[in-house]
């Protein structure tokens, strides 16, 4: 088998802290039979099913479990220092954090709709056999930690890590249930980015127009968890691809435009994510900003384009009212961000070629040493 994840080491290590060997040993054996039956079986017919989705498959998985060992930085550390007294979570909770990772977007297999409902209906199918007994339970944690992740609660609210138990058991130890949905639910809002889309794809416009955009929104976003700074760095290299040789059609802009729109609607659920994730988990507390920060290329070239990052974090002051998430930043508003892209694109089609300025240079350079 390939090496383990972070957090599937950290999950090892607290299990044989917290378990005695042949208990320990059975969990981890569970966890990683559930894990090649999962990944070789069945997350490549989610693609299948649902082939304009952006991925989630093994990659994805993959990526949601590093996020989570990195939101845990500080529980990381404890445990590499032996502290037992400081370390927060149980070798339990880690068990139930990475299998409800495993399972929590499996309800694509039926469909896009209420998949994360669908969860026990693929728990009972597949994989009824690695939970029974002592390891019964858990499957009723990872269900409710998969479902918090994105839905509806069951009285039709949004805030469903309300309706997740506090704490729960397992096995006769308890479990931080809140918590881990938590967890599973801003680590997956954080799964962002090129790998979870096919360049190839867009190129050859395999992509459907209603999906393209989730697709074109992926390749170009950048997330960096930076916990023990309190922070999520998110920065978007937005590749333009507009013909060097003209000005900025209206066409262009307005295409732009809706594209800016949507980014900032991203960043506004982003930073959402955060704060609601943090208000129910302590851990998630700690990282109260989030950093936004804008690159553009056009045809691979770098285009001009210098702003200083966009900070959201949790500070409010009394009588101040709602902002959105770019106010006091009228240098970051739409029409005045695509003005100077198109101005600075009319100056790098003015700018004479790479060979050109190196002649001229060369002659410079030969004039002054004669």
């Amino acid at each position: 088998m390939a090496e383990h994840l972070e957090l599937e080491e950290l999950m090892i290590c607290a299990l044989k802290r917290d378990f005695k060997s042949d208990q320990a040993q059975g969990f981890i054996s569970r966890y990683f039979s559930v894990k090649d039956k999962l990944y070789n079986e069945l997350l490549s017919w989610i693609r299948a099913n649902e082939p304009m989705l952006s991925d989630h498959g093994p990659g994805h998985i993959d990526n949601v479990l590093n996020n989570a060992y990195q939101l845990l930085a500080k529980e990381a550390k404890s445990l590499a220092d032996n502290d037992k007294n400081i370390a927060k979570y149980k070798g339990i909770d880690l068990y139930i954090l990475c299998m409800s990772i495993l399972f929590h977007d499996v309800g694509n297999f039926f469909q896009r709709k209420f998949h994360n409902q669908n969860i026990p209906n693929v728990l009972n199918d597949l994989f009824s056999q690695f939970f029974y007994g002592e390891f019964s339970r858990a499957k009723t944690h990872i269900v409710s930690a998969g479902r918090a992740h994105a839905g509806k609660n069951t009285e039709g609210g949004k805030d469903t890590l309300k309706y997740v138990s506090e704490t729960e058991h397992c096995g006769g130890v308890e479990v931080q249930l809140r918590d881990i949905a938590a967890i599973v639910r801003l680590a997956d809002e954080l799964a962002e980015g090129p790998q979870r889309t096919c360049q190839y794809m867009s190129s050859k416009k395999k992509i459907t127009p209603e999906s393209e955009i989730y697709h074109r929104y992926a390749s170009c976003t950048h997330i960096g968890i930076d916990a023990k700074n309190g922070r999520i760095i998110l920065t978007y290299e937005i590749e333009l691809n507009f013909d060097v040789n003209q000005n900025m059609s209206k066409a262009d802009r307005e295409k732009l435009k809706e594209f800016l729109e949507f980014i900032h609607e991203r960043i506004f659920k982003l930073d959402q994510e955060r704060k609601y994730c943090g208000f129910y988990c302590e851990t998630l507390k700690s990282i109260k900003e989030t950093q936004v920060s804008f690159n553009f290329l056009n045809q691979g070239l770098s285009v001009d384009f210098k702003r200083e990052p966009l900070v959201l974090n949790d500070l409010t002051v009394p009588g101040d009212k709602a902002k959105n998430i770019i106010e006091g930043r009228d240098d970051l508003k739409i029409d005045c961000v695509i003005n100077e892209l198109a101005n600075s694109l009319s100056s790098m089609s003015l700018q004479p070629k790479t060979s050109e300025k190196d002649d001229n240079c060369e002659d410079r350079s030969m004039q002054k040493s004669s």
